[in-house]
């Protein structure tokens, strides 16, 4: 009887080990599971508050020089906001401008696509229709044979008998563009009430930097073992924010330029303000890319009337993106924030699937924190991580020991 029951006691014992494991899996799947859902679902409240975040961190440098010369917190972070504010309206009017100007030039491309069409080899249609005589003479000769009623191949006229008329593919195509811009102003109209958020938020952060900081620290501080672990993982999140942003302006600054001296030798009208819409376009990473090759093989096409040279616009736009923001870019964002291309391109996607078009902007920055917050979670629970540098440890107290030759005291106590 003992073996069975050790036998018994055995089983029960794997079976134990094996829920304790499922269960240990378990909670950090649904702790993610639900964390996910939240940021989905608070994502109208999120994207300005991480936004304005963003926004604050980047401009603080300039509002503490601001405020060494104007000595009023409150002005300096509103000429600080102002000026953003200002600098970003100016790019979104030249994106607008030109889109408004793709938008006037399409009925003149598509009147160029209609002449290329019908300027095309008719050989084709006619072997096509040499084939359909050839199979509607098979399937009567085969209906002969069988004794079966041959498919007479007249059709009702569309709309006699109550069936919906087919519609063209230019009416089609026409109706999605226009399906596309009222869409696109409900979403404009949408972003400029969330960059008024973002504006508020970011002047209220700047005029009352100070305490949130040190309310932050103080937060950090009652989780962790030492007051000397949170300031220079907040500094640190702060330096990557300031250096992602910059690698990030000076790649796009260099896609402007690829992209307005590729415009000069096509010999596209305003090519250098092209290069500015093309810089700006590219701060929503591959999606950006993809609309500044619709937007040259369009004013291409226009331009020259030719296939072939909106093609090797939409080419060379593709290339100086790939080599100078794909390549190069996440080169120089991987070395400054010392995460790798992979892991920077799928956060991206993530974030993007979680909050469209805000999460393709916000994505990398949130990608590169969170890495950092995730490399220091060891020291926020007050464990040191292997390999990692450790923090300078805090000031040792002076050891208070009494005098041996004081009457009246014992030095043992």
């Amino acid at each position: 009887m003992n073996a069975p029951s050790s036998r018994s006691m055995f089983h029960r014992d794997i079976v134990r080990t094996m829920a304790a494991k499922q269960a240990t899996w378990a909670l950090p799947v649904m702790a993610c599971l639900a964390l996910v859902l939240a940021l989905w679902a608070g994502r109208d409240f999120l994207i300005p508050l991480a936004m304005s975040i963003v926004v604050a961190v980047l401009l603080w440098p300039a509002v503490t020089r601001l405020d060494r010369l104007l000595h009023l917190r409150p002005l300096s972070a509103l000429v600080a906001v102002l000026v953003t504010l200002f600098i970003v309206g100016l790019l979104a009017a030249a994106v607008g401008n030109k889109l408004t100007s793709a938008t006037d030039q399409l009925p003149s491309a598509l009147r160029l696509v209609a002449r290329d069409i019908a300027s095309l080899n008719t050989d084709g249609a006619r072997a096509m229709q040499r084939t359909r005589s050839a199979l509607t003479e098979l399937d009567r000769s085969v209906a002969r044979a069988t004794g079966t009623a041959a498919d007479r191949g007249a059709l009702p006229a569309p709309g006699a008998d109550g069936t919906p008329q087919p519609r063209s593919i230019v009416a089609q195509l026409v109706d999605s563009v226009a399906k596309l811009a009222i869409s696109a102003s409900k979403s404009a109209a949408g972003v400029l009430l969330q960059v008024g958020m973002i504006a508020l938020l970011s002047f209220f952060m700047l005029c009352s930097g100070e305490v949130l900081a040190q309310r932050l620290t103080n937060w950090c501080r009652a989780g962790v073992t030492g007051p000397h672990r949170c300031e220079p993982m907040l500094d640190m999140a702060s330096h990557q924010i300031r250096m992602f942003a910059g690698v990030t302006v000076v790649t796009n600054m260099a896609i402007g330029v690829g992209v307005g001296l590729g415009f000069q030798l096509f010999g596209v009208p305003d090519a250098w303000m092209w290069g500015v819409v093309a810089a700006a376009l590219h701060f929503l990473p591959y999606a950006g890319l993809g609309l500044i090759m619709a937007l040259a093989s369009l004013e291409v096409y226009v331009v020259h009337a030719s296939l072939l040279a909106a093609l090797g616009a939409a080419v060379y736009v593709l290339a100086v993106g790939v080599v100078i923001g794909t390549a190069m870019g996440m080169w120089l964002q991987g070395r400054v924030a010392r995460i790798d291309s992979a892991t920077l391109f799928l956060g991206t996607i993530f974030w993007s699937v979680l909050w469209g078009g805000w999460g393709l902007l916000l994505g990398p920055l949130l990608v590169v924190v969170g890495q950092l917050v995730w490399q220091e979670a060891p020291l926020l629970r007050g464990v040191e991580q292997p390999g990692a540098a450790s923090l300078p440890p805090p000031p040792e107290q002076p050891d208070m020991q009494v005098p041996s030759d004081v009457v009246g005291v014992n030095p043992s106590i």
